[in-house]
């Protein structure tokens, strides 16, 4: 359980919110997967781990605050083409 989560009440709502590992290859949702950050050397079939909340019918108020290196965070074309994920490929792609 993450430090924060064990506030009771007063734990932020990302800490009862369901989320799963997903395949962002295969995983059609709006709202996209985010490669993970706890485990930044693994990997799943040769890709990082990517986690998403949308699979779970959550709402995602994790990642905007904790994640700053996800691809979706990134503002900029510039800050997004600089991230590299652990095996030195591009992590995003940006899209505008």
């Amino acid at each position: 359980v993450h430090p924060e989560c064990q506030q009771g009440a007063n734990s932020p709502s990302w800490c009862a919110q369901r989320w799963c590992y997903v395949n962002p290859c295969t995983c059609d949702l709006a709202e996209p997967p985010k490669v993970g950050m706890y485990l930044p050397n693994a990997t799943f079939n040769g890709l990082s781990l990517y986690y998403s909340y949308e699979t779970c019918g959550s709402e995602d108020t994790f990642t905007a605050e904790h994640n700053p290196d996800a691809c979706v965070n990134q503002m900029r074309e510039e800050e997004c083409l600089a991230l590299t994920a652990p095996a030195g490929h591009a992590k995003c792609a940006w899209t505008g």
